[in-house]
């Protein structure tokens, strides 16, 4: 339960977020050690450095995705991809992390940004201080979605586990 009384599902992912926005608008970021259906969301503390962790959920194959995979490859920048069509419980992972169903969503070092571009990925990590600015160019566009974005795609769940169970506990 948040401070106040709010008893709503989601609220205390609400209460968690210091900036929010999707596509065009910022980042999801928040800090602190936040509760999300009995799931700790917890920022890890140290200071920014040039080799930050990364963690991303993307889809193998998306105009998104692969534009943060072209931004982590200009400044080469290590980082985990999660294939979250192919491996259900990659995708379980990033719901339960993030707090929401959107990709491409990381983790860079214990903050989590959820449904990003790959400019705004760029924002972000030049606004933090771990890449300086680069008019190197890519090999794909950064802020595109993919040709078949208006698709429905059908991302199975984990057998042991439903999306509904989150809201249950």
């Amino acid at each position: 339960m948040v401070s106040g009384g709010d008893a709503r599902p989601g609220a205390a992912l609400l209460s968690a977020v210091a900036t929010f926005g999707v596509r065009g608008t910022g980042f999801l970021e928040w800090s602190g050690s936040r509760s999300l259906a009995g799931h700790s969301l917890t920022r890890k503390g140290g200071s920014l450095n040039t080799n930050p962790k990364i963690v991303a959920w993307m889809k193998p194959s998306c105009g998104w995705s692969n534009g943060v995979r072209a931004v982590f490859g200009k400044y080469g920048l290590e980082y985990e991809d999660k294939d979250i069509i192919n491996i259900p419980e990659n995708y379980y992972e990033m719901v339960v992390k993030t707090g929401q169903q959107f990709q491409p969503s990381m983790e860079i070092d214990g903050v989590i940004l959820a449904d990003i571009s790959g400019e705004e990925v760029e924002e972000y990590l030049i606004a933090k201080g771990y890449v300086s600015g680069s008019d190197a160019a890519t090999d794909v566009p950064i802020d595109a979605p993919c040709e078949t974005h208006e698709e429905a795609i059908n991302i199975a769940q984990p057998s042991a586990i439903q999306l509904g169970d989150i809201s249950e506990r």
